[in-house]
């Protein structure tokens, strides 16, 4: 019997199972081909430590090791904020990343991004969206190393903006101090759109939510 529910997503459960182990229990929709392929990409992750190795998988399901601690939503809802502690270990886990060559693909979902507490790092899992980017740059020259990781922290950004807006009330009508407190992410995905082509994205973090805090501003001046 599994123990404790822990999570469900698009792809389907995961069940504590045992004292120090999880299951994930994917649905009908999700194929033997598709697991694999999941699995592939974040033994690939585990190897450069961006992600924890899948131990056993099979018909339907995957087990690995559980991580203490909790996904990135629920710290930053918790906590009313992301530390510079946090940040540089958010950047960390996606250069680990970047040496596997496994574009994640689903940094808009801030559940995929695990803050161990004891080791106090972020490990990613659930990659049942990824990409080979080995692949993807034979077809598209510009989908280099730091495009992949500029990619993820840039969704992940997009996300957090909105999510600190709501969960803590000194951001309210102050969205400065949401850029203030995130610098080390900001300073980095600044850093990194210096040297890629961000063109195709459909979203800029930065640049979004620049125009709302302009637009802010123009509201408290009418």
């Amino acid at each position: 019997m599994f123990g404790k529910q822990l999570g469900e997503g698009r792809e389907g459960a995961v069940y504590r199972l045992g004292n120090i182990f999880v299951i994930k229990l994917y649905g009908p929709s999700i194929s033997s081909k598709d697991i694999c392929m999941a699995v592939d990409y974040q033994n690939r992750a585990s190897k450069t430590g961006a992600s924890v190795e899948v131990l056993t998988s099979g018909e339907g399901f995957t087990i690995m090791s559980e991580i203490p601690g909790c996904h990135l939503l629920d710290l930053v809802k918790n906590q009313g904020f992301l530390s510079k502690e946090q940040q540089h270990a958010l950047i960390d886990v996606h250069h680990k990343l970047e040496t596997s060559d496994v574009y994640h693909n689903d940094a808009d979902n801030l559940k995929n991004f695990m803050w161990h507490e004891n080791q106090k790092r972020f490990i990613i899992i659930d990659f049942g969206l990824s990409k080979d980017r080995l692949d993807m740059v034979k077809d598209d020259a510009s989908k280099t190393r730091d495009w992949m990781t500029w990619s993820q922290l840039n969704w992940i950004l997009y996300r957090l903006f909105p999510l600190l807006y709501r969960c803590n009330k000194k951001y309210i009508g102050n969205r400065q101090l949401i850029f203030d407190d995130l610098s080390v992410l900001v300073e980095e995905i600044l850093r990194l759109e210096e040297l890629v082509d961000c063109s195709k994205c459909q979203v800029n973090a930065i640049k979004h939510n620049t125009a709302l805090m302009d637009l802010d501003n123009k509201k408290k001046s009418v």
